[in-house]
C-alpha cells in the first residue's frame, strides 16, 4: 500500500491507472471524484487492475457536509468491506497461475491461506507446507508466522492434533516470531490473542492484546471476532453478541464467514438464547461441514433447547468427526472451563448422547 504523500501529485491532474502504477510500483489503484452542493457531498470511488486495465470495483456515496468526518470514516469501512474481498480473491487466483517454483514468500502465503480456507485435515497439512516454505524464502516476512501459528490452534481445535502440546508450542513460538518482525502487525496480536485465550486459556492476556490490535487498525476484523469468543467464555454473551455483530459488519463477505457464524452461536448460547444460537450454528455448519467448534455449540444448544431428536442427530454427526469426544474432554479443553455457563454446555452435550 502507497502512502497519502506519494500519491498526493497525481491530485489535480487525470491520468491513467496504468501510469499511477507503475510510477509508483503497485498492481492496483483506488481513484475517486468529489462532487458537492450547499448542503450535499457525493463521492464515488474505482478500483483498477491497473496491469489488465480494468474496473474491479466501483460504488457512490453520500452525505452531508455538516457531518463530513462521519462521512469520511463511513466510505473508509465501507470501501474496506466491499473492495478488499474483489482483492483477495484476485490475489488467490494469481498465486494459483504460478508454478510452484515462481512463488515469493509473498504468493506462498496467499496459496496457503487459500488450502486453509479448503478446510479439511489434507488443506491444512498442505497449508502448513507452504507457510515453511514461504518462510524459508523471507525469514524476516511477518505473514507467514501468522499463519502458521493460526493453523495449529486449527489443528487442536478441529481435534486433529497428534500431540497438543507440540501444536501449543509451535503456535505460540510462530505468533511471537511474527510480533519480533511487526510488533504493530494487528492480525499479529489479533492471532497472538487467539493463542493465548484458546490455548492457555489466558483470557485477560488475549483481551489485551486484542485492544492493542483495535487501537492500531480499528476495522481489525479478527480482533472484534476472538474477543466477542474471549467474552462469551468469560459468560458475557451479551456483550460477544454486541461484538460478533461487530466483526461480521465490517466483513459481511469473509470467506470465514462459518468461523464467524459458529462465534455468535457460541455467543448466543452463553446468553441462553438458544433458537438463536441454532440459526448461527447451522448457518456456520451450511458453510463449512467440517467445522467441529460449530457442530459441538450447535449440538448442546439443541439439547438445552429440548429438541432432543435434533440433538442426537447432531451429536452423531459431531462423533463422525471426533470419534474420541468425551464430556470431560470438552469441559477441560474449552477455554471457558472456568465460567458458570460450562456446566449448562456439558450437560447439554450430556443429554445429546456425547460420552461422558
Amino acid at each position: 500500500m502507497t502512502s497519502r504523500l506519494s500519491t498526493s501529485p497525481f491530485r489535480d491532474r487525470l491520468y491513467e491507472p496504468r501510469n499511477v502504477a507503475e510510477m509508483l510500483g503497485v498492481r492496483y489503484v483506488l481513484a475517486g471524484s468529489m462532487h458537492a452542493s450547499e448542503t450535499r457531498l457525493r463521492l464515488t470511488a474505482e478500483l483498477t487492475e491497473a496491469e489488465a486495465g480494468h474496473v474491479i470495483w466501483a460504488d457512490r456515496f453520500e452525505g452531508s457536509l455538516i457531518d463530513i468526518f462521519e462521512l469520511q470514516d463511513r466510505v473508509s469501512i465501507e470501501i474496506a468491506k466491499r473492495a478488499v474481498p474483489h482483492l483477495r480473491q484476485i490475489e488467490f487466483r494469481r498465486a494459483r497461475s504460478k508454478r510452484p517454483e515462481d512463488l515469493s514468500a509473498y504468493e506462498l502465503t496467499l496459496r496457503a491461506i487459500d488450502f486453509l480456507h479448503g478446510r479439511s485435515l489434507d488443506d491444512l497439512v498442505q497449508a502448513q507446507h507452504l507457510l515453511v516454505s514461504a518462510i524459508a524464502s523471507d525469514p524476516h516476512y511477518a505473514t507467514p508466522h501468522v499463519w502458521l501459528a493460526r493453523s495449529h490452534v486449527l489443528r487442536v481445535g478441529q481435534g486433529w492434533s497428534e500431540d497438543v502440546a507440540r501444536d501449543t508450542g509451535e503456535a505460540e513460538r510462530h505468533a511471537d516470531a511474527a510480533l519480533e518482525r511487526d510488533p504493530g502487525d494487528a492480525y499479529a496480536l489479533s492471532v497472538s490473542g487467539f493463542v493465548q485465550a484458546y490455548l492457555h486459556k489466558d483470557l485477560d492476556r488475549a483481551l489485551a492484546r486484542y485492544d492493542r490490535a483495535i487501537t492500531i487498525n480499528p476495522s481489525a476484523v479478527w480482533a472484534w471476532a476472538w474477543s466477542a469468543s474471549a467474552h462469551a467464555w468469560r459468560g458475557d454473551g451479551a456483550k460477544a453478541i454486541g461484538l460478533i455483530e461487530r466483526a461480521i459488519d465490517l466483513s459481511p463477505f469473509d470467506p470465514h464467514m462459518y468461523n464467524f457464524a459458529a462465534i455468535a452461536c457460541g455467543a448466543h448460547a452463553v446468553a441462553e438464547d438458544y433458537e438463536a444460537a441454532i440459526e448461527w450454528g447451522r448457518r456456520s455448519l451450511r458453510e463449512n461441514r467440517l467445522f467441529s467448534a460449530a457442530h459441538k455449540l450447535l449440538t448442546l444448544s439443541l439439547a438445552l433447547a429440548g429438541r432432543a431428536t435434533e440433538a442426537r442427530a447432531a451429536a452423531a454427526e459431531l462423533m463422525s468427526l471426533e470419534p474420541g469426544l468425551t464430556v470431560d474432554e470438552f469441559r477441560c479443553r474449552h477455554p471457558g472451563s472456568g465460567s458458570g455457563h460450562i456446566d449448562r454446555f456439558c450437560d447439554g452435550l450430556r443429554r445429546a448422547g456425547v460420552p461422558p
